[in-house]
């Protein structure tokens, strides 16, 4: 980032709880001789650039004060909440910033921050930016009974963004009773080779159960595809899109794949491996609607962007959710105009090749 960016003169590798403070500290005291010393920082030394290792992975997140919510003003609707950092599973497509061992702040701790939310800034809803919500069974029991019994299951709404394994019929029926509206998961692909490639540690009967499960529930559900996986071909994409049509969720959302810095897929990219051809290192590229970062061997990025509209096309189509459908259209309009015209520019750049 320093080596290609000129304008950034610092970076904080890792948590940056601690070091953000003490970076900012020595800048406003005039003291930079004392960045060098301040963990996981990254600067500029001469024209060279130096980054100090970076601390441990915090142990006690409820040392962490709360985020000043007071500074945000009256502009948010849905209050973004993190209960826990880090995930233990090993997705090729993920670079998991946030260590991979789950560490979580105390149910009593979440518990408080939301009742300050409520109480003091009215939040009504509240979405949970966790990367795998409810990991420790034992951490969700105790906070969800927390939730019911002080009184914000009927207060606060909440969504979450978890693993389709972590859901039964105990489980979400509980969630639905501490407040909980809406769950995301992701699915990734709905080939059986693929999901396999990329370590995604589920299958096809886990997501079917969970959808099943969350709409049982009576909660909205969301599943996320990518299309670009390693080794991807037509075949298994349009698998993946089918698959989609079928499981039914109330939304979804399909991206192009984006090789992220740190993912085993940035690796293979670059290596030429994985049936990637590597398009773009430009930061700007990297969008899973609208990026240009790379493609594969045998499907072009045109083809790709097809794909994708395709998949949300048949999604919509075939469960026939007319309604959902318009709204969505209306509401992504810009996006998705701007997708058609990037797939119409890419077609007509390899009907000139």
């Amino acid at each position: 980032t320093l080596s290609r960016l000129e304008a950034i003169d610092y970076i904080v590798k890792g948590e940056g709880e601690r070091s953000f403070v003490s970076l900012v500290e020595a800048i406003l005291n005039k003291n930079e001789s004392a960045v060098s010393g301040i963990a996981g920082v990254g600067y500029r030394d001469g024209g060279k650039i130096a980054v100090v290792p970076p601390d441990a992975w915090l142990e006690d997140l409820d040392k962490i004060n709360f985020p000043a919510w007071d500074l945000f003003g009256g502009s948010i609707t849905s209050f973004p909440v993190i209960s826990s950092r880090g995930c233990p599973f090993k997705c090729v497509f993920c670079a998991r910033m946030m260590g991979e061992r789950v560490r979580t702040r105390s149910p009593g701790n979440v518990i408080a921050e939301l009742e300050l939310l409520n109480g003091k800034y009215g939040a009504s809803e509240i979405y949970f930016y966790d990367e795998t919500f409810g990991f420790y069974k034992d951490w969700l029991d105790s906070f969800l009974k927390m939730m019911i019994d002080s009184g914000l299951a009927r207060k606060i709404k909440w969504g979450i963004s978890t693993r389709a394994q972590l859901l039964n019929d105990e489980t979400v029926g509980k969630m639905k009773a501490a407040g909980c509206i809406k769950i995301d998961f992701g699915v990734e692909s709905g080939d059986d080779d693929i999901l396999k490639a990329i370590k995604k540690g589920e299958t096809k009967e886990d997501f079917i159960r969970a959808a099943r499960t969350i709409k049982k529930a009576g909660i909205r559900s969301h599943s996320y595809y990518i299309i670009g996986h390693p080794y991807e071909t037509k075949e298994s994409a349009l698998n993946t899109i089918n698959f989609a049509a079928s499981l039914n969720t109330d939304l979804i959302s399909i991206g192009i794949m984006i090789p992220y810095p740190g993912t085993e897929v940035a690796r293979l990219a670059s290596r030429g491996e994985g049936g990637y051809k590597r398009l773009s290192n430009d930061w700007a590229d990297y969008n899973k609607q609208l990026g240009n970062a790379l493609e594969m061997e045998s499907l072009s990025r045109a083809e790709l962007t097809r794909l994708q509209l395709l998949g949300y096309i048949n999604f919509f189509i075939k469960n026939l959710k007319v309604v959902e459908f318009t709204n969505a259209a209306w509401r992504y309009r810009k996006l998705i105009f701007a997708i058609i015209a990037k797939y119409l520019k890419g077609l007509k750049e390899i009907l000139t090749r």
